[in-house]
């Protein structure tokens, strides 16, 4: 069973990645602090992995972040707890 599309309490509109990360005029302060990009590829190309994470979580959309770099593997680990979205 599909359920509805969560919706931004501030915008009356779908919450998606998109919205929060680059248009949600409530979070624009503070998104800004942080960067200033007008596409998720700027965003994903240009913005470091951790200050991404932080933003996510002081805007209260994950718990807590963990980013693991292992240098002998040259891999990026990263571990998320995301709040869960409640339709009101």
């Amino acid at each position: 069973m599909r359920q509805d599309q969560p919706e931004c309490s501030h915008c009356v509109c779908a919450l998606t990645v998109p919205h929060v990360l680059l248009k949600c005029n409530h979070y624009n302060v503070v998104r800004q602090r942080y960067f200033n990009v007008s596409s998720l590829h700027e965003l994903f190309d240009m913005v470091n992995a951790q200050i991404f994470l932080d933003l996510l979580e002081i805007l209260g959309f994950i718990i807590c972040c963990n980013l693991t770099f292992i240098p002998l593997s040259d891999c990026l680990y990263i571990a998320i707890v995301f709040k869960p979205v409640v339709n009101t």
